[in-house]
């Protein structure tokens, strides 16, 4: 029986799977757009070098190739897509495995996104997946398979949460001051990471008692 939990992180995961897939259409769709250049000269100030014409009033671009376009969408949108996959997988087949591994893959996906925006939506879902990994295990705490892939996590936020204060230290004692603002998004930052080796290494509680048991 699927808790409340797991249909939440159904619901995120079939969410992931078509934000991750529908980007990507978009960026493929562009590469023929003769209104759009790639490795275009912007001269360093993000400004494309080109005359508009009466088939493309409106001129844009951008200095990355389609080569290293192709690969960041492999690399973001494919992982994401992946991570909704096994979370999709792991609710509908109560397999805390998968939906650890979907929370495991959103931590990766969040390390180059720590610096922009999109960090919070990428550890958000991750978290959501790592406590209905932790709910399915509940229900069976002989999952040893899904209580690796748990414990992994645990590592990786616990890795991330170093490399962040590392970073944030390193900031500070070579720069000097720092933006009040930069500092709260640390901090929030530090606190959701926190909750990746704590939810991970928590004692497992026993299964509950069945009607009929022993």
């Amino acid at each position: 029986m699927r808790s409340t939990l797991q249909g939440v992180a159904l619901l995120f995961g079939a969410a992931l799977v078509l934000l991750a897939l529908g980007l990507a259409y978009g960026e493929v769709a562009r590469f023929n757009d003769p209104c759009f250049a790639y490795n275009a000269d912007g001269d360093g100030d993000g400004v494309v070098r080109a005359s508009p014409s009466e088939a493309c009033p409106a001129v844009g671009g951008t200095s990355e190739t389609k080569t290293e376009a192709l690969l960041r969408l492999a690399f973001i949108n494919g992982l994401g897509a992946l991570a909704g996959v096994c979370a999709i997988v792991g609710a509908l087949r109560s397999r805390s495995a998968f939906l650890a591994a979907a929370s495991g893959l959103l931590l990766i996906l969040t390390l180059p996104l720590l610096l922009g925006f999109g960090w919070f939506l990428t550890l958000g879902a991750s978290l959501v997946f790592l406590a209905a990994a932790r709910d399915v295990q509940v229900m069976d705490n002989r999952d040893r398979v899904g209580r690796a892939v748990t414990r992994a996590v645990g590592f990786t936020g616990a890795f991330l949460l170093a490399l962040l204060i590392g970073s944030t230290a390193y900031g500070l004692f070579t720069h000097g001051a720092t933006p009040g603002g930069y500092l709260v998004v640390v901090l929030l930052q530090a606190g959701l990471l926190g909750l990746f080796p704590t939810l991970s290494w928590m004692p497992w509680a026993p299964p509950p008692h069945r009607p009929g048991d022993s």
